[in-house]
């Protein structure tokens, strides 16, 4: 009898025990519950958020007739241009053109400067002043050759002068007031008219201006 209402008391006591310690760990398990369901939440709204800014950096696609029409416009920018003697495209190219291009700006073949033997077409002297023999040169019987080159420009115009060896600095000023005054057919590359240096000698003698 006292047996059994001990065991009964045992019972009554583990049973408590069970209670109270599913009670205190209940609010755990809610918290923990509460927080799965916050990270989950957090990493839709973060997959959510990756995606919108995904599809802002796409860049739009363009419609095969508006890339069609930005080749067009193209085309026709890069004509009007070598009209204007601006950029040319070698060869000219249609919307359903092929292969290999090559650009050529006429703006800067003109501006540049090159050796006459470059050109396509040499320059050829259409107008020439004489250049006097220096009265002062004569007196101190000073002879030789000049020699110097010039900058011809795309018009054929003497644009500037270079010495690269004179008798005497008494031959200077002559030799320039008479070539600056020469006068060119222009030089060719291409067809178009370029500056060019050409090379020049003159051999003064005083036997030639004693005849």
């Amino acid at each position: 009898m006292i047996a059994a209402q001990l065991r009964t008391f045992v019972n009554a006591l583990l049973a408590l025990a069970l209670m109270t310690l599913l009670f205190s760990a209940l609010p755990g398990l809610r918290s923990l519950g509460r927080s799965n369901r916050q990270d989950q939440t957090a990493t839709l709204i973060e997959k959510q958020a990756t995606m919108e800014v995904k599809k802002k950096e796409e860049p739009p696609k363009r419609a095969p007739t508006q890339m069609l029409r930005t080749i067009q416009s193209s085309t026709r920018a890069a004509a009007n241009r070598d009209a204007e003697g601006g950029f040319k495209f070698v060869p000219d190219l249609g919307v359903q053109g092929g292969g290999d291009v090559a650009i050529e700006d006429r703006r800067q073949v003109k501006s540049q400067v090159i050796n006459e033997d470059e050109a396509d077409v040499r320059p050829t002297l259409m107008a020439q002043t004489s250049v006097v023999y220096p009265p002062e040169a004569q007196k101190q019987g000073i002879e030789g050759v000049a020699d110097f080159e010039l900058v011809v420009d795309e018009t054929g115009r003497v644009v500037r002068v270079d010495f690269l060896r004179l008798p005497s600095e008494l031959f200077r000023e002559p030799i320039y007031n008479a070539v600056i005054r020469w006068r060119f057919k222009p030089a060719q590359v291409k067809g178009v008219a370029v500056s060019v240096r050409v090379h020049q000698k003159i051999n003064f003698s005083l036997s030639q201006t004693s005849n």
